[in-house]
């Protein structure tokens, strides 16, 4: 009986050290799991972290590299910038220095605008107006005289298409008792001319002849009795309205006004009156060397644009010696009275 015992004994105690060996194993081969499993989750852990810190750091890189083409660009800005303003100052002082020369470009004398006119000397106003009305500006094959050789003449150009149409209508002012323009481009064109002149003494309203028709009135900027002579003044507007013209186009326009056509002609201008006129001849009248000779240039100057923005081209200049002076500015001979052909290009 006790050996029995004394047996079963001995096999509990060496069940239990095999239970005791085999659970320690097991807790070592679990505690080496959980080992690897927490070396692998660092592992993991830095990967991510390295590539957190790989990202950012690229998107720094990218943010830099923005920051550093947003600096380039806003310093190739400020330079270009920089560039243009002293280019601008460079225009400024070299138009300074050249005065009326700034505006004679490839042969061509060009006019300014109104705000660069009021900058120019009397000097340069000289120069540049003279420049201007003394160049042709598109070129007339067949020009006629008409009337007188010497004055009291006027040159029409007779080119297709400028050449004025059969019957067509012409004003003629500024008339001082001749009408040799007015008959020889009646007769040549078999035209309907209205001749306008109030200072001719007693001459009255009249048909002088199957062409020409003289009115003892006067062109101005306004429609009454001028001051003191009491002569019959009136608007190019008014004129064409009571001779029932305003629908009919005026194919040539004369005018020579001692002066008035400073005032008369921007007023027309204005009105709409010039704009679809063939052919204008106008004699210019200037002051010379007058103390005003800088308002009255830039006037004429401004007149002259105008001219040219509805299409107004020189086709022919003739200077009246009997006007003659010496520029006190460029010391070089000039006329008072110069006679300019313009035509309406096509």
């Amino acid at each position: 009986m006790n050996g029995k015992v004394t047996k079963l004994v001995a096999v509990v105690a060496l069940v239990l050290l095999i239970m005791y060996v085999l659970n320690d194993y097991y807790t070592g081969v679990n505690n080496q799991i959980r080992l690897l499993s927490a070396i692998s989750d660092v592992k993991k852990d830095q990967v991510s972290q390295k590539q957190e810190m790989t990202t950012l750091l690229k998107s720094a890189l990218q943010n830099v590299k923005k920051e550093q083409v947003a600096q380039k660009l806003e310093q190739a800005a400020l330079l270009k910038s920089a560039i243009k303003d002293v280019k601008k100052e460079q225009a400024t002082q070299l138009k300074e220095q050249q005065g009326a020369l700034t505006y004679f470009r490839d042969g061509i004398w060009v006019l300014p605008t109104q705000a660069e006119l009021s900058k120019l000397s009397a000097k340069d106003l000289t120069i540049l107006y003279f420049g201007y009305i003394e160049q042709i500006q598109v070129k007339c094959n067949k020009r006629t005289r008409l009337g007188n050789i010497a004055d009291g003449g006027w040159d029409m150009c007779e080119d297709k298409p400028y050449k004025p149409e059969n019957n067509s209508l012409v004003y003629s002012f500024g008339i001082n008792g001749d009408f040799s323009f007015d008959d020889a481009i009646g007769e040549r064109l078999n035209a309907r001319v209205h001749s306008f002149d109030p200072s001719m003494g007693k001459t009255k309203d009249h048909k002088r002849n199957e062409h020409v028709f003289f009115h003892a009135t006067g062109i101005a900027d306004y429609t009454g009795k001028a001051p003191g002579n009491g002569w019959k003044m009136k608007t190019l507007s008014a004129i064409r309205e009571e001779l029932e013209h305003e629908e009919e186009n005026i194919s040539v326009l004369k005018m020579d006004i001692e002066s008035w056509e400073w005032k008369v002609l921007p007023q027309a201008f204005a009105a709409g009156e010039l704009k679809n006129i063939k052919q204008i001849f106008v004699e210019f009248h200037t002051c010379g060397n007058c103390p005003d000779v800088s308002n009255q240039l830039t006037r004429a100057l401004t007149l002259l644009k105008n001219f040219y923005d509805i299409g107004l081209r020189i086709f022919w200049m003739h200077k009246n010696s009997v006007c003659s002076y010496t520029c006190k500015f460029t010391n070089v001979k000039r006329t008072r009275c110069q006679e300019v052909y313009f035509l309406k290009k096509q």
